[in-house]
């Protein structure tokens, strides 16, 4: 994938959109792409994770690929106990639609508690 570069770093990532929205802005400015390859979560996780070691506490932040990341996993094989996600989605009245909910409750996850971008799931059985 093309990886976006500024001169803010807090901007790097992938979003082809960004990199557009920042073309006239005053500070902020695109300084260089680089094509870099991509694995799946499964892929890290089989290649760094030791056997025998479970993953208590999982982060993704990836701006806006949180869902793909997370739909690369292999959920029976690698279970974190607390899962925290990037989500812009704001209305709890409608969480239900949001993908990376409806992926993680299928998982047998469960939705503990959300800040302003960031969704907290905990593993069901880690609840009991």
């Amino acid at each position: 994938m093309t990886y976006y570069m500024f001169n803010e770093p807090a901007l790097n990532g992938f979003a082809k959109e960004l990199a557009h929205k920042y073309d006239t802005h005053p500070t902020h400015h695109l300084i260089a792409t680089k094509t870099i390859p991509i694995y799946t979560l499964k892929e890290i996780l089989d290649s760094n994770l030791p056997q025998g070691i479970s993953i208590d506490f999982l982060s993704v932040d990836a701006e806006g690929l949180d869902f793909d990341i997370l739909s690369s996993n292999d959920w029976e094989m690698y279970r974190p106990k607390i899962i925290l996600a990037e989500s812009y989605h704001r209305d709890m009245t409608t969480i239900s639609t949001n993908p990376i909910y409806t992926l993680l409750q299928e998982q047998g996850y469960t939705l503990i508690a959300k800040t302003f971008n960031t969704l907290f799931f905990a593993q069901n059985t880690f609840l009991k």
